[in-house]
């Protein structure tokens, strides 16, 4: 089966950076400057997982989750937090988002949580 990471945040440096950091650990990855982009192109029965900020703009990660379940897509979502706010993390995750990950995000972090997200059996 191939997995994709599917990567949403509104500046193209951070998409960018957040690419190179994880384009090892999937079959590929697909970049989008917003939440409704991503939901436009996002196929039935996509399988992989969403890396998007905790705050993603204009529908927020709550609403992106609900869209993706609504769907049928039970992608794993990593939020990237903007700072350590304990209660984005709990509504992130509330949300259901897979992995929270506070800002300094390294890119060993990124990559064990999208390789957890891609393989949650693996140890």
């Amino acid at each position: 089966m191939v997995s994709t990471v599917y990567i949403i945040h509104p500046s193209d440096e951070h998409r960018e950076a957040l690419a190179v950091m994880v384009a090892a650990e999937a079959d590929g990855v697909c970049t989008f400057e917003s939440s409704e982009r991503f939901l436009e192109a996002i196929a039935p029965g996509a399988c992989g997982c969403v890396i998007a900020p905790s705050d993603v703009p204009a529908m927020g990660l709550p609403a992106l989750v609900k869209a993706l379940r609504a769907r049928g897509l039970m992608l794993p979502v990593v939020a990237l937090g903007r700072d350590a706010d304990v209660a984005a993390a709990v509504q992130s995750v509330r949300a259901g988002a897979a992995e929270y990950l506070e800002p300094p995000v390294s890119g060993r972090r990124l990559r064990s949580a999208v390789q957890q997200t891609l393989h949650p059996h693996r140890k």
